[in-house]
């Protein structure tokens, strides 16, 4: 049975993902390393950086239907997420806390990952 829905969810995501109107390219930035500077007394941390295709949804307030001039202004609030196909993450194991090193960057800005969860073994929704 669980075979049946993973192929069936793995087909409704290729068909999601080929969609040109719902996918964004993002930067995946992955945590390595953090080196401490005596001298300057600053941790400096190093990331690598992936492109990949990720479906944004979020409920900031525009989406809530709220005020068009709070929108205008950029007030936002919500919760943003990205879902990123599993093999698009540049992990092997989504439940690792290093994960919430993890930067995704969209639209020009840096998104702290807050929480990853995999669904099916083939996507996983990130929390930003």
């Amino acid at each position: 049975m669980f075979k049946h829905i993973k192929k069936q969810a793995n087909s409704l995501l290729n068909r999601l993902f080929n969609d040109a109107e719902l996918t964004t390219e993002i930067t995946y930035k992955k945590f390595e390393s953090e080196s401490y500077d005596e001298a300057t007394g600053k941790s400096t941390s190093t990331y690598s950086e992936y492109s990949v295709d990720a479906i944004r949804s979020n409920t900031a307030l525009e989406a809530q239907g709220t005020s068009s001039v709070l929108n205008a202004i950029g007030f936002e609030a919500g919760e943003m997420f990205f879902y990123l196909r599993k093999s698009d993450i540049p992990r092997d194991n989504l439940y690792d806390s290093e994960i919430l090193k993890d930067y995704i960057v969209a639209d020009g800005k840096d998104y702290q990952v807050r929480k990853c969860v995999p669904i099916f073994d083939i996507f996983a929704r990130i929390q930003v």
